[in-house]
């Protein structure tokens, strides 16, 4: 794959991972991801069971059904941030921010997108259906919600970002540099986010 044609910005992020872009190290990495994930939830939850009613508080975490909860369920994803981080330092000699993009671009293409969803959002609003099958019920009341609002976008910008820096970021910036073929990039990683978020009990078979 050259600097030129569509997946000329895509190259340049793919440059840095060229040097040390053997598969093995892209399976290790993956395995070294997960286990730093696993010591660091480990801790997390030694630390909130040590705490008064944490054990309790550490049971609900996984359902995340109270405002605690789900934002310390979506700041836990900032251990996969620090995981990505340690691997590409270790394995690959380069920075997280390699795996991210140079900053200025990086900069500029989120706020082009945020731009764009947030048009996207006003516009589904505005266009019907407008009701849902079940009603919605308030979960919070109205002032707690606008107070918790900046931590939760906080939160939810956490948890999607470690996402992308894993899938869109580490991996598919690894299988770049090893082929050619948008199939094999572009492709896998996605079957692997796929099979990440496949929750049949949970969500059905969505």
């Amino acid at each position: 794959m050259t600097g030129n044609g569509p997946y000329a910005a895509h190259a340049a992020l793919v440059d840095p991972a060229r040097p040390r872009s053997e598969l093995w190290r892209l399976g290790f990495g993956i395995l070294m991801i997960g286990a730093i994930m696993l010591g660091l939830g480990t801790g997390l939850d030694a630390l909130l069971s040590s705490l008064p009613n944490g054990a309790d508080f550490a049971a609900d975490l996984p359902q995340g059904d109270r405002p605690a909860t789900m934002l310390v369920l979506l700041g836990s994803f900032g251990f996969l941030i620090i995981a990505v981080n340690a691997t590409v330092r270790v394995l690959h000699n380069r920075s997280l921010g390699s795996v991210i993009g140079p900053g200025p671009r990086t900069r500029a293409q989120f706020l082009g997108v945020l731009a764009v969803l947030a048009g996207l959002g006003a516009a589904l609003l505005l266009l019907p259906p407008y009701g849902m099958d079940d009603p919605l019920l308030d979960n919070l009341p109205p002032g707690a919600w606008v107070l918790l609002l900046p931590v939760s976008l906080t939160a939810v910008l956490i948890q999607t970002s470690a996402e992308e820096i894993l899938f869109r970021g580490y991996v598919q910036q690894a299988l770049a540099a090893r082929f050619r073929s948008p199939l094999v990039w572009m492709g896998l990683p996605a079957v692997l986010f796929a099979l990440g978020h496949y929750l049949p009990t949970e969500a059905g078979e969505n």
